[in-house]
């Protein structure tokens, strides 16, 4: 199967000292989660303002899952397992396999922000 593909929609946008704080909804669609992670062309998105990665991402979804941010891989990491119970650990990265179908129908917003807007 191929890999699953990130859709990202922009829902509003703001600027406060220098910084694009960018606020929207990540989409997966039906594929392979790929290994490290979803790699994300934020410059590609046309209401960013930026030229840079996002100094900081945060993900809230509604299935269970945890979505990371990794700025330093430009990726979007997805980990299962409640890392709010010591009990379970601090979750693990979801194999490379089929994306589960909970991610897929997943409402995941974010919260992204950009500095030095070009």
């Amino acid at each position: 199967m191929a890999t699953s593909v990130l859709a990202i929609t922009v829902r509003d946008t703001t600027v406060m000292g220098g910084r694009q704080i960018v606020y929207g909804t990540l989409a997966i669609a039906a594929g392979d989660y790929p290994a490290g992670g979803f790699t994300i062309n934020w410059k590609s998105v046309p209401d960013i303002k930026s030229s840079k990665d996002p100094v900081s991402v945060q993900f809230v979804g509604k299935a269970g899952y945890r979505y990371v941010w990794d700025r330093a891989a430009g990726k979007v990491q997805i980990f299962e397992g409640d890392n709010n119970n010591a009990a379970d650990g601090p979750g693990i990265v979801i194999p490379t396999a089929a994306t589960p179908a909970g991610i897929v129908a997943d409402v995941i917003d974010f919260v992204a922000v950009f500095k030095a807007l070009v």
